[in-house]
């Protein structure tokens, strides 16, 4: 048989897309898991792209792939390739298959217990992923420090210089992985997080690239929106800091204004910990404002804050006219988070900024 030209090909894969975008949920879900048992990579990735959103909401159990346990603490950093630019605190979707694969092939026999812990599992076992991932990330980790030559890097549709600094930036955030995870489980538990913790986390990245820096407080930020004083405190007085800091609220506000961001994150959620989300962002929104507010973020946080009210559930606090908005989004959860921060710069620790938020991480990360 002939093979089809790639304009044919290229068609007939659109075509897939639109009529899986209008397919209804329980096709949706037929779909995706068989694409899930294909392994599909790349392909499968590029297929299910526009419902995204749906898949959020929906909460299907996935294949806990390799590539997927990889990248599941560093969800937040993920954003579609035709928003990424180099340099930028966030990692294209279209490099996580090829960096995987990259990782698999340099672990060698290391790889046979990690592929045994995840066998047969979904993304909702947690006890596999924790365990899977205590495996993975750690290792991952010291060989992203000096990354090995890439393999199938050209299916990323990037130059071949964006592979390194992609690859060690991502293995420096790996690195700082269980600082975080601690930092998380004292807030998931209602022990307020050391400002102290927070500023070993930011020392140690003193030393790395710009990307790496920017990757590691856009993700603190994103998970742990409570660290917001502690980081502004200490950009203030340090440019290189203050310079992740700037890229990781650009790369924050642009991934809440994606289109349905904020409502995918709080409908992904079991009803009973959408209103924790909301509290995360409201604290987010928060911090992305700054202080003294930015002029040139009030608009836009303004159109993420009304979006982000229509999501709260009865009796939470609704902007008064002519409040600001984060202030206004963020009034109810927020002031505790601001509060800590002031006392942060006394060397104390910072507040929670909601409670109740470790399942839904769990789920957004996976």
């Amino acid at each position: 048989m002939a093979e089809r030209p790639p304009s044919m090909l290229r068609h007939e894969l659109s075509a897939l897309r639109r009529s899986l975008a209008e397919a209804n949920d329980s096709k949706v879900m037929h779909i995706v898991g068989v694409l899930d048992e294909m392994a599909a990579g790349a392909a499968a990735d590029h297929l299910i792209d526009p419902v995204r959103p749906r898949l959020v909401k929906l909460r299907p159990a996935r294949r806990l792939r390799f590539a997927r346990l990889l990248f599941a603490p560093l969800d937040a950093l993920i954003v579609p390739a035709r928003q990424w630019k180099p340099g930028t605190p966030t990692i294209p979707r279209t490099v996580l298959e090829p960096l995987a694969r990259t990782l698999r092939a340099a672990l060698g026999p290391a790889v046979e217990p990690i592929d045994a812990a995840i066998a047969g599992r979904t993304t909702r076992d947690a006890a596999a992923v924790t365990r899977a991932g205590g495996l993975l990330w750690p290792l991952a980790a010291d060989i992203l420090t000096d990354p090995p030559p890439p393999i199938d890097w050209a299916e990323t549709g990037l130059k071949q210089g964006a592979y390194a600094p992609l690859a060690h930036a991502a293995g420096a955030v790996l690195a700082r992985l269980p600082q975080l995870q601690e930092l998380e489980r004292d807030a998931d538990n209602g022990i307020q997080p050391l400002a102290e913790a927070i500023e070993a986390i930011l020392d140690g990245i003193a030393a790395e690239t710009p990307q790496a820096q920017g990757m590691t407080v856009t993700l603190l930020l994103a998970r742990l929106p409570q660290a917001g004083p502690v980081v502004r405190r200490r950009a203030d007085s340090n440019a290189v800091l203050r310079y992740a800091e700037g890229q990781a609220i650009a790369a924050l506000i642009d991934g809440l204004e994606n289109t349905g961001a904020i409502e995918v994150q709080v409908l992904g959620t079991e009803l009973a910990e959408s209103a924790s989300e909301v509290r995360r962002i409201a604290a987010l929104l928060g911090v992305l404002e700054g202080d003294p507010p930015a002029p040139e973020r009030r608009g836009r946080l303004l159109a993420l804050g009304h979006r982000l009210d229509g999501h709260r559930l009865p009796g939470a606090v609704r902007r008064r006219p002519g409040q600001r908005v984060p202030g206004a989004v963020a009034e109810a959860t927020s002031r505790r988070a601001c509060d800590a921060g002031r006392a942060g710069e006394r060397g104390a620790s910072v507040a929670r900024a909601g409670d109740g938020g470790k399942a839904a991480r769990r789920r957004r990360h996976l």
